[in-house]
């Protein structure tokens, strides 16, 4: 059986917000066999033509929105996205606009997106909202901990992933007040928070014992 002919019983019944979920298990259960390769053209195409015409998902082929935009006008001038347009027009007819971006969701996943690249907006917003608060837990555990060491520089690279820069009004006073906050729940007994923190991100690096 082809892999075309496994998604297509996924596909058939999932909504507009879950269908690629469910492609994605579908193509993990498929094993390497299957594995599609990768084509970083069509995937930019892809995204390019999911940022201009389908709402309700966040497309971050780069981070900042700047690096993003060049990008984005690279693959716009490109043959795949021509060639892109012309089959998302003819699903639009047939489909109409959702069935159309369902069908370039899944042509980008196969190409090679991923959950940072092409994230429906709550998820990308949730996901940007925990970020803040693991960067605000961290940045008390270097203020706190006086044992431990945290990786600044790991924070602020997680944070760049998911769209957000410290030196942003918004981004730096939400981590402030929520660092704040962690700062008055743990500052009498910080020792059960720092072996807390140590526990959830020493396996990563980012937070390490002093020598």
């Amino acid at each position: 059986m082809t892999f075309a002919a496994r998604v297509k019983p996924a596909a058939a019944g999932c909504l507009l917000g879950l269908c690629v979920l469910a492609l994605a298990l579908v193509a993990a259960a498929t094993g390497p066999a299957a594995a599609q390769p990768k084509d970083e053209g069509v995937r930019d195409a892809y995204l390019a033509l999911i940022d201009d015409n389908c709402r309700g998902y966040r497309v971050a082929m780069a981070f900042p929105r700047s690096e993003h935009d060049k990008l984005k006008a690279a693959a716009k001038a490109g043959e795949a996205h021509a060639a892109a347009v012309k089959e998302f027009e003819l699903s639009t007819k047939v489909a109409g606009l959702a069935g159309a971006c369902d069908a370039a969701f899944r042509k980008a996943y196969i190409a090679g997106a991923d959950a940072t690249m092409l994230a429906p907006d709550k998820q990308f917003l949730s996901k940007q909202s925990v970020t803040m608060l693991h960067t605000a837990q961290l940045q008390t555990v270097h203020d706190l901990c006086k044992r431990l060491v945290v990786d600044l520089a790991a924070v602020n690279a997680e944070l760049t992933k998911h769209g957000l820069d410290l030196n942003e009004k918004r981004v730096k006073q939400y981590v402030k007040r929520l660092t704040g906050d962690e700062r008055v729940k743990h500052k009498r007994d910080p020792a059960p928070f720092c072996l807390d923190m140590y526990g959830k991100w020493s396996a990563a690096g980012v937070v390490k014992t002093r020598d």
